[in-house]
């Protein structure tokens, strides 16, 4: 399905790739992104993240289709967990001139041959890409000590890796004569109507049809964010809600693990919310409250 609808360019020369996976159990499916971002500038290349291996022929062939015959010139790689880093020596291979960019610690400890293609940056540095100008910023909410985040000022774009997560469920369509996906048709309580239609993933959060699901958004974060569960979430979201996207004027917000969002006014709450929801449970268990990884 993933191939059919991506890459999608989100905003002029900004590229979402990816290849949607799924989770949850047999009687909760869940459709989960592992998304990432090319920024093709008019004089260098950077893709943001690197997904999985597995998920490698997918994604060659849609870096390919974005690249048109240009190379990779730098990937950011946003921490190293493996959703974010897996496919790191396949992109090294493919690429031999790429540099990598971000929080290169211990990555000459795994890497030792390619120690001299890491480049270690720091919040404020910044990546001229030609017409595009990227920004590394430290991640308000980061699972690793190491997770940057980065802004893309021309476009407004905020790529936050694990930050503004979810996963994604759209309402099977209806028509008169019941559930209809592509002209097949299914009862009410058909056990094999899809839970999820053609095309879903590269909805935009303004395009999905009854909007983000709040329990599915706190399913993912308990689960791909433990910490949250004890961390006071009113204190984690108060720069967030306050100066941050006033710092940082923001249009598109790029998840690698849920879809871009170009509402952020609408979807700030419901990732708040998600936070919320975790704490509580943390709270249940009169777990104490500790702060966020710096």
């Amino acid at each position: 399905m993933s191939e059919e609808v991506f890459p999608r360019e989100i905003a002029d020369k900004i590229f979402w790739i990816n290849q949607c996976m799924g989770a949850g159990s047999k009687d909760h499916p869940v459709h989960l992104h592992l998304s990432l971002f090319l920024l093709r500038g008019d004089n260098h290349t950077m893709l943001v993240d690197t997904s999985m291996q597995a998920l490698w022929p997918s994604i060659e062939l849609q870096l390919d289709r974005v690249l048109a015959g240009r190379t990779l010139d730098y990937l950011f790689v946003t921490h190293p967990e493996l959703p974010h880093s897996a496919a790191l020596p396949l992109l090294l291979k493919k690429y031999p001139d790429m540099k990598v960019v971000g929080d290169m610690r211990d990555y000459h400890v795994f890497f030792p041959e390619h120690a001299h293609r890491f480049h270690h940056k720091v919040p404020a540095d910044v990546m001229d890409l030609g017409d595009l100008k990227v920004t590394f910023i430290d991640g308000v909410i980061k699972d690793l000590p190491g997770t940057l985040w980065a802004y893309e000022s021309t476009r407004q774009a905020m790529f936050v890796c694990d930050g503004f997560s979810f996963t994604h469920e759209s309402p099977v369509r209806l028509d008169p004569q019941g559930l209809s996906i592509d002209g097949q048709d299914f009862d009410d309580d058909d056990e094999d109507a899809p839970y999820h239609a053609p095309g879903d993933c590269a909805l935009t959060s303004s395009e999905i049809t009854g909007g983000i699901d709040v329990d599915k958004a706190t399913y993912l974060l308990t689960r791909a964010l433990y910490f949250a569960r004890f961390v006071d979430a009113d204190k984690l979201f108060a720069d967030i809600e306050g100066t941050f996207f006033e710092n940082w004027p923001t249009k598109l917000v790029c998840p690698s693990h849920g879809n871009v969002i170009d509402n952020l006014d609408a979807v700030t709450p419901i990732i708040k919310q998600s936070h919320v929801n975790a704490h509580k449970i943390a709270t249940a268990e009169k777990k104490p409250s500790i702060a966020a990884p710096r």
